[in-house]
């Protein structure tokens, strides 16, 4: 008990005021979450960026005629895709690639 107190007692660190106590299971499997959100953030990085680069390739094609409804809604997905670009570079929604 002594070695406790003297070696492992000093490295403890308590938990945050409200942080509900977790059981070693409990954890892990918060940790597995996590690793698997981050390859869902991955490939959905991609997407975006295959998205873009689709709403870029008509808009600047001008297949698209102005004023309709196709064109209107490639515009709002261009801009969708560029926001979610420009928020991850601003930081958001873990590492920009």
């Amino acid at each position: 008990m002594r070695w406790y107190f003297r070696i492992s007692h000093p490295y403890l660190i308590p938990l945050p005021q409200g942080d509900p106590q977790r059981s070693c299971e409990m954890e892990a499997l918060v940790e597995e979450d996590s690793e698997k959100e981050k390859s869902i953030v991955a490939d959905l990085v991609v997407a975006n960026s295959r998205i873009r680069q689709i709403a870029a390739s008509l808009l600047r094609g001008g297949e698209l005629a102005n004023g309709s409804r196709a064109k209107e809604a490639m515009d709002e997905m261009y801009s969708i895709a560029n926001y979610a670009l420009r928020y991850r570079r601003m930081g958001g929604g873990g590492p920009a690639t």
